[in-house]
């Protein structure tokens, strides 16, 4: 429904698959960890060491959200994994982020277009 409001066409089953087809893909074998940090940094205008500070600036959080988000949905890392990624974080943080931020794109239009647009960026490096 969303592919058919953005674009003003009309979605076919064909075009359905297509859709599905592209966001279950493989995750790409050449992306690592620091490029999806690197990413939404970038996407963000703040830098990397910001990013994975102990810092609870609301404008840190949410990039910050959103990074363990990409990790754990691009990459399929552990939490644990996720945690020690983004400043040796407890995996239980990973595991808020990542639900917080699901839930959010699911009622966020702008915060889905925004992981989207981030997403797409890391995807085709």
């Amino acid at each position: 429904m969303f592919y058919q409001k953005t674009k003003n066409i009309q979605v076919t089953a064909k075009l359905a698959e297509d859709i599905i087809g592209e966001l279950i893909s493989e995750p790409a074998k050449n992306i690592s960890p620091a490029t999806v940090i690197k990413s939404v940094a970038e996407a963000f205008e703040i830098s990397i060491g910001d990013l994975i500070s102990q810092s609870r600036k609301r404008e840190l959080v949410g990039p910050r959200q959103i990074a363990m988000f990409l990790l754990r949905d691009i990459l399929d890392l552990s939490y644990p994994n996720i945690g020690e990624k983004m400043g040796k974080r407890d995996h239980t943080t990973a595991l808020y982020a990542f639900e917080k931020i699901t839930q959010e794109i699911a009622k966020n239009q702008t915060l889905n277009q925004k992981v989207l647009s981030i997403k797409e960026l890391i995807t085709k490096q």
